[in-house]
């Protein structure tokens, strides 16, 4: 049985890419830069006009203060961690990846009732994927009940040695390098609100909030100490989402799993091979 009939369907998987996407692409998520910047650097700027001089609005500087660097923190950090869940037409997705700069990455990926896959990325660029039984059953559609129970017997609860290289398993891993995927932060946000000060957790935050046609984005980071982002949130508007950021610098030990709990390569072609 290939490994590829395991992993999410295309639905799905490309539902974990728009996540990244919308994470990850702040300006292109509805928190986009000053608009006469980006009539000036597209050269639609009226000929011979002269420049208006104003002064930054209070949500820029707070912005250029704190959310700017906690963005670029958080794209340089050495590991992180990122809680998202998004809700889609089947229900809703969670997942819980955390990576750091030696390509080292857990995941972990829930399917409103359809069940979990597992992934692991070691260092060495290894590769290892494991469903439970919830996830096979929610995939087995055109498969016979013999079939599936067989299935279940082998793959549930146990990994499999995926290729890197095969599409399905890079897709799913995609979202392992959120880190280097984020976006140059918008140096402000045109059209915001000064931001409203949260106590949280025992800190205090800052949390940013701007419209873009029927979505609201939020963006919270730290008040105080090292500008550091928290959450970012997309209500209303198409696949609204929330993204939770935590574990900077943290250990990530994403290590190939025991021997004796590994389905090989080898042992996965003969049995797809005895099963048809």
């Amino acid at each position: 049985m290939p490994v590829r009939a395991l992993l999410p369907s295309r639905r799905r998987t490309a539902v974990t890419t728009t996540v990244a996407a919308l994470v990850l692409a702040l300006g292109a998520a509805g928190c986009g830069g000053n608009a006469k910047d980006a009539e000036e650097a597209k050269g639609t700027a009226e000929p011979g006009k002269k420049k208006e001089s104003s002064a930054p609005s209070s949500a820029d500087r707070i912005w250029a203060e704190r959310g700017v660097p906690a963005f670029r923190a958080l794209k340089a950090a050495s590991s992180a961690t990122v809680d998202l869940s998004l809700d889609t037409d089947e229900g809703q997705m969670r997942a819980k990846v955390r990576s750091n700069r030696q390509n080292e990455c857990l995941t972990v990926m829930a399917f409103a009732g359809r069940g979990t896959l597992q992934l692991i990325r070691t260092r060495d660029n290894g590769a290892y994927l494991k469903v439970n039984e919830k996830h096979i059953r929610a995939n087995a559609r055109g498969k016979s009940p013999e079939r599936v129970e067989a299935d279940i017997k082998l793959f549930s609860d146990r990994w499999m040695e995926g290729d890197p290289s095969a599409p399905q398993v890079q897709k799913s891993l995609q979202l392992c390098d959120f880190g280097q995927k984020i976006a140059q932060p918008p140096a402000g946000l045109t059209g915001a609100p000064e931001p409203r000060k949260v106590r949280e957790n025992g800190r205090e935050t800052l949390v940013f909030a701007i419209r873009d046609k029927d979505a609201r984005f939020m963006v919270q980071v730290t008040a105080e100490g090292r500008p550091t982002v928290l959450k970012f949130e997309q209500t209303g508007g198409k696949d609204p989402f929330t993204a939770l950021f935590s574990g900077y610098g943290e250990p990530v030990r994403a290590v190939r799993p025991a021997e004796k709990d590994i389905l090989t390569k080898d042992t996965l072609t003969k049995e797809a091979a005895r099963l048809g």
